[in-house]
């Protein structure tokens, strides 16, 4: 019994360390520890527009800008920009990057509008600029994005950067999720569907960095941007990737609404203060109470005229009228009476002589 045991772990081991088995266990590793044996590069640069004179001085003007050129390079340590870059894309600080100083600035002064129409969730924005950084800095620029030459658009009288960017979809639908509440995002046409959001940024892309991006999917991580967006019903802290954060509310995030919460101020209030538009509608409360109040008083004093009057003036009116009933009724008593005498004198006057001699005779 035991030589059969020890004889079955002998063969066990023999079956492991023949060559097929070694083979197999080998690649199954490589498999799955895979090297990136990649090397940092670039696809494009930008510059700011100088004059003479401003040359080899910080970019004069960020808005201001030339349109940007396909140029493969190396990355490099920012130099005269590095306050900038703590703000755009601070957990980008200490490293060399794609992004020259001049872009950086651009970059900085860009996400202003970021702010102002993306603020009321903290989480979108963020993942908003990190799209952004990972596009214009991240050191492997080059593996997933393509610069090819440069061409005329009809909106504008400059020629753009015609650029291909490949994406994963997971990173297209996070930026998508955790923004498409905002009401920006929602009066836009392209703002119902993460490939057409992203396919308003590319287009808007022409007026703030003079290029034209076009937007392919894949999940390779050798040759798409990769990398994570964070869900807006997300609890956060004071920070998220080093920029100041706070939590999303209901308003603006669908995934932070709970099943039985009900929006008492639905998308026409977004972006008002809850606090002026209650205060807003309690004065109105106020103010229809008072007038309410002031018509009943106005009211109330008129009936009380009213009543005065019908205690004293209708009595004077109506013995006044008794009064003259009264006498008309005597003149016509009297007139009949005097028209009835003169009538009874007429008749005594004219009546046949026959009488009087009837009462002559009577009378003998």
């Amino acid at each position: 019994m035991g030589n059969t045991r020890v004889k079955s772990g002998k063969s066990l081991v023999k079956l492991l360390l023949s060559p097929g088995a070694l083979l197999y266990i080998l690649m199954s590793l490589l498999s799955v520890v895979k090297c990136d044996d990649r090397i940092p590069k670039c696809s494009f640069t930008q510059s700011c527009i100088r004059d003479a004179s401003q040359k080899g001085t910080p970019c004069p003007d960020p808005t201001n800008t030339e349109t940007p050129i396909a140029q493969v390079g190396f990355p490099k340590m920012p130099t005269t920009s590095m306050k900038y870059l703590a703000e755009a894309c601070p957990y980008m600080v200490d490293q060399e990057l794609c992004c020259n100083d001049d872009q950086i600035l651009n970059m900085y002064n860009n996400f202003k509008t970021i702010d102002s129409l993306f603020g009321n969730c903290l989480i979108c924005s963020i993942n908003l600029k990190r799209f952004w950084c990972e596009y214009t800095c991240n050191p492997y620029q080059f593996y997933f994005l393509e610069s090819h030459d440069q061409i005329r658009v009809s909106d504008v009288d400059y020629p753009v950067l015609n650029q291909t960017m490949r994406i994963d979809n997971e990173v297209a639908c996070g930026i998508f999720e955790s923004c498409k509440k905002n009401p920006f995002v929602a009066t836009l046409a392209s703002g119902q569907s993460a490939p057409g959001f992203l396919e308003f940024m590319g287009s808007n892309a022409v007026q703030t960095g003079k290029v034209k991006i076009s937007f392919q999917f894949s999940s390779n991580p050798e040759e798409s941007m990769i990398k994570d967006m964070y869900a807006c019903d997300m609890e956060v802290g004071d920070k998220l990737e080093d920029y100041d954060v706070a939590n999303c509310t209901c308003n603006y995030c669908e995934q932070a609404c709970k099943p039985n919460d009900i929006n008492a101020f639905p998308a026409f209030f977004d972006g008002f203060s809850i606090l002026v538009v209650g205060l807003v509608y309690l004065s109105l409360i106020i103010l229809s109470v008072i007038i309410f109040f002031i018509k009943k008083k106005w009211q109330s004093d008129e009936d009380d005229d009213d009543d005065d009057f019908s205690e004293d003036d209708k009595l004077r009116k109506y013995s006044q009228s008794d009064s003259s009933s009264c006498q008309d009724s005597v003149k016509r008593l009297i007139n009949d009476s005097q028209q009835h005498n003169a009538s009874y004198g007429k008749i005594n006057a004219s009546s046949d002589p026959t009488d009087s001699r009837v009462q002559d005779s009577l009378m003998k």
